[in-house]
């Protein structure tokens, strides 16, 4: 599996959706939602505990044709 920024990933416990990004060290990847009760933040984790996080807790989201 290979992250790529921007691509959405929805939690299999909430249903939300979420999108991954790199953090500003250009290392380490995180989850954010934005949503009308705020914007949600995971913790930052090394590409392969994000790997592992995602496979356990989340599911990939089809990109949408414009």
């Amino acid at each position: 599996m290979k992250l790529r920024e921007g691509d959405q990933y929805k939690s299999k416990e909430t249903g939300k959706i979420f999108t991954i990004r790199k953090d500003y060290n250009g290392v380490s990847w995180f989850l954010y939602c934005k949503d009308k009760n705020g914007i949600t933040k995971s913790h930052t984790f090394s590409a392969l505990t994000m790997i592992d996080k995602l496979n356990e807790h989340y599911i990939k989201q089809k990109k949408q044709s414009k």
